[in-house]
């Protein structure tokens, strides 16, 4: 993260963290590979992290289908679609 880390949040089967950051980035995480499987912050034209600033929390839902995200200007809710939370990583 380029600013402070905010908020942690494992997934509901503790493969993945999502991380939250006071310069506007959400960091999702594979622990068993040890690296970022998805960067959504304010240099991401399809992710309007922007709108909201600086991110002061994330969290996965129970089912690991929603990504939710909020900041001092507002809430972002993501369909998690890229990645597979609940099986082996694509």
């Amino acid at each position: 993260h380029e600013g402070s880390v905010t908020s942690l949040c494992f997934s509901e089967n503790g493969y993945h963290v999502v991380s939250s950051s006071s310069s506007g980035e959400v960091l999702v995480w594979d622990l068993r590979k040890g690296k970022t499987i998805k960067t959504l912050n304010q240099k991401e034209e399809s992710d309007d992290t922007s709108s909201i600033g600086a991110v002061c929390c994330a969290a996965f839902d129970p089912s690991g289908r929603y990504l939710a995200y909020g900041g001092e200007k507002g809430v972002n809710i993501t369909v998690v679609k890229e990645w597979n939370l609940n099986g082996p990583m694509k």
